[in-house]
């Protein structure tokens, strides 16, 4: 099932969130309580990767409550401050409006790193 989100790419802390975007190892993401399930993954075209949910963030979670689907990928370093570089990644990473696929299969392409 495909469902349309404001993908946006910022940076949340936690030392085992990290992953390659494979099925059996994906990337983190982060969205509202009650938008997906703990531990559910995803599938995201824009980047070929998969992700789980395992956590959360505050400008999802009022996104959320105004009927605006938002997820936030984990990039950089949970022990380093990635300064303006890691800003401006992130920045050229964030696309407006995305689809994802919940419930993917584990066979779906996925690009590497």
């Amino acid at each position: 099932m495909e469902s349309q989100v404001i993908w946006q790419s910022r940076a949340i802390t936690a030392d085992v969130l990290e992953g390659s975007g494979t099925y059996s190892n994906p990337l983190t993401f982060a969205s509202a309580p009650g938008e997906f399930s703990t531990c559910e993954i995803i599938y995201v075209p824009y980047l070929k990767k998969y992700a789980r949910f395992e956590n959360y963030c505050a400008q999802c979670t009022i996104d959320w409550r105004n009927g605006k689907y938002h997820i936030d990928l984990r990039t950089g370093s949970s022990t380093v401050n990635g300064g303006s570089n890691q800003i401006a990644c992130e920045n050229a990473l964030t696309p407006n409006a995305q689809s994802i696929v919940r419930q993917p299969p584990s066979s779906l392409p996925v690009d590497g790193m």
